[in-house]
């Protein structure tokens, strides 16, 4: 398994997590492609309206300095 940053997988992640609540937003496809994580499907079925606090808090855990500062 090929070793990388914490910092840098957590940082993927979050941009993740946020991508299909971003398409929500704007009411655009789902396509997010990262180094570690790839999302393209968006079903019609499943989509919500915009939010009105669009930058929700968003609360993980982290083990060292690299990773707190990631969702800030």
């Amino acid at each position: 398994m090929e070793k990388h940053s914490g910092g840098s997988w957590m940082r993927d992640y979050v941009k993740t997590v946020r991508a299909p609540l971003h398409g929500w937003q704007v009411q655009s496809k789902l396509i997010f492609e990262s180094g570690y994580y790839g999302l393209k499907l968006s079903v019609s079925l499943f989509t919500l309206e915009p939010v009105y606090q669009p930058n929700s808090a968003m609360y993980i855990a982290a083990v060292n300095p690299c990773m707190c500062g990631v969702t800030t």
